[in-house]
């Protein structure tokens, strides 16, 4: 089991909406659908082909194209920021 943690924050509501502990058996997942797994509200049009870009965080990240384990590969501190939330 991963000690990993995703940090959800919104900056509509400026408020840490969750903090979300990784098993070893999500880290494969992609980001969007872990955090719809969590109960995690990421906007979401096109199906995950990455074109509509409603499931961005961070300004630049789709969370449809990236697995949990390379977005925390890529942020160690695993701070997700939604300007909607």
């Amino acid at each position: 089991m991963s000690l990993n943690k995703i940090t959800i924050y919104g900056n509509a509501s400026k408020k840490t909406i969750k903090t979300l502990t990784v098993e070893e058996r999500d880290q494969q997942k992609y980001l969007l659908q872990f955090l719809r797994n969590h109960g995690i509200p990421v906007a979401n049009a096109c199906g995950g082909e990455g074109v509509c870009q409603k499931c961005v965080a961070n300004k630049d990240l789709l969370t449809c194209q990236i697995t949990v384990l390379k977005f925390l590969e890529q942020n160690k501190q695993g701070l997700l920021i939604f300007d909607y939330l």
